[in-house]
């Protein structure tokens, strides 16, 4: 009898996430640090809000349609106690990122602060670099038990994948 994998797993299952390091060091008998994450791709776009119609996938990332200019994709709204980063693998020149701690309600992005965007500008929110570097502590000041991200697309741009690290763990 052939097995076929099964990959019914939604992305809003929580994986692990380490590296190679972490399991040669547990051949040692120390495991390590282990990150616990969300992760939404192209591959599981069926959970992301976005217009179909503005928005298609190619070459395994997010990309507008040729007559659209800016568009936006929206995760689904997580349950988070604790986040430790937010990354993204984009094209960081022309995506920007928003967060949402009450279920889409309010977006903030960070900049030497939260702050609500202004929304008049033709580009606002954070770019994928600054976002990674928001340390624990930052995400920890608007944290309120729920995390939603929003990826507003521009022309040219691409998305890959969002990863919202949540918690590590010791063992």
């Amino acid at each position: 009898m052939t097995m076929v994998p099964n990959n019914d797993a939604g992305v809003s299952d929580i994986i692990p996430a380490f590296g190679l390091a972490s399991i040669l060091h547990g051949i040692g008998g120390h495991v390590g640090n282990i990150r616990f994450l969300y992760r939404y791709d192209t591959l599981h776009d069926d959970v992301m809000t976005y217009d179909h119609d503005a928005i298609e996938i190619k070459d395994g990332a997010w990309k507008l349609k040729d007559t659209t200019s800016v568009q936006e994709i929206e995760s689904p709204d997580e349950e988070a106690t604790e986040i430790l980063s937010v990354s993204a693998d984009c094209d960081s020149n022309n995506v920007n990122f928003l967060a949402s701690f009450d279920h889409g309600e309010t977006w903030w992005s960070y900049e030497n602060g939260w702050t609500q965007p202004d929304t008049t500008r033709e580009s606002y929110g954070m770019f994928g670099p600054a976002m990674k570097e928001i340390t624990k502590d930052q995400w920890a000041e608007k944290l309120t038990g729920s995390i939603k991200m929003k990826a507003i697309i521009h022309k040219e741009g691409t998305l890959t994948d969002i990863q919202i690290f949540l918690k590590e763990v010791e063992e």
